[in-house]
C-alpha cells in the first residue's frame, strides 16, 4: 500500500494555508500533516495549520483568503482545476471559505453582489499561491520529512529561500 501520495498532498494542501497565513499577516503557530489512513489504505485525514489569533480578530476576508489558498495550492499540486480538486475532496475548506464570505457579504450589503465576492477572494488565494509557490513547495517538502513546522521553522525556510530583492518568482 502507497501512502506517499496522500501525504503529499496534504503537505501542499497545509503550506498553502501556511503561505496565505504568512502573506495576510496573521499569526499561527505551525502547520501539521497526520495522514491516517483506513483499512482499504485510503487516506482519511487530513491536517492542521494551528492559528494562534482568534478568528473573531481576522477579518472574514482575510480567512476566506487562507481558506481557499490550502484547496488552491493543493489543485495546483494536483495539476487540476480548483473544481475539479473540489469534486475530488476538499469540502470543508470550501465550506469554511463559503461562510467567511457570507460574514464579509453580511458586512458589506449591497455594495458586492456574494458570488462577486466569493470570485474575488479566490482570486486573491490563487494569486497568492502563484507569487508564493516557491515557498509553498518549500514548507510541503519541509512538511513530508518532519509531519510538523512550528511558525519559527516556517519562517526559517522562507527566509532561506527569499532572494534578496524580495522577488518570488
Amino acid at each position: 500500500m502507497i501512502k506517499k501520495p496522500c501525504e503529499k498532498r496534504v503537505a501542499f494542501h497545509e503550506a498553502g494555508h501556511a503561505v496565505a497565513y504568512i502573506v495576510m499577516g496573521i499569526k499561527f503557530g505551525g502547520a501539521t500533516i497526520i495522514p491516517d489512513y483506513d483499512e482499504g489504505g485510503n487516506c482519511i485525514s487530513l491536517g492542521h495549520t494551528i492559528p494562534h489569533t482568534q478568528p473573531v480578530q481576522v477579518m472574514a476576508r482575510d480567512l476566506a483568503v487562507v481558506n481557499f489558498s490550502g484547496s488552491i495550492a493543493e489543485a495546483k499540486y494536483r495539476h487540476c482545476s480548483f473544481f475539479e480538486y473540489m469534486a475530488m475532496s476538499g469540502r470543508a475548506d470550501f465550506e469554511n471559505a463559503c461562510k467567511m464570505v457570507d460574514k464579509s457579504y453580511a458586512l458589506v450589503i449591497g455594495s458586492q453582489p456574494r458570488n462577486d465576492l466569493h470570485r474575488k477572494f479566490e482570486r486573491d488565494a490563487k494569486a497568492i499561491i502563484n507569487t508564493y509557490w516557491i515557498w509553498v513547495n518549500a514548507i510541503a517538502h519541509a512538511l513530508l520529512e518532519k509531519k510538523t513546522l512550528t511558525f519559527e521553522e516556517i519562517i526559517e525556510i522562507i527566509e532561506i529561500i527569499k532572494p534578496k530583492n524580495g522577488k518570488n518568482n
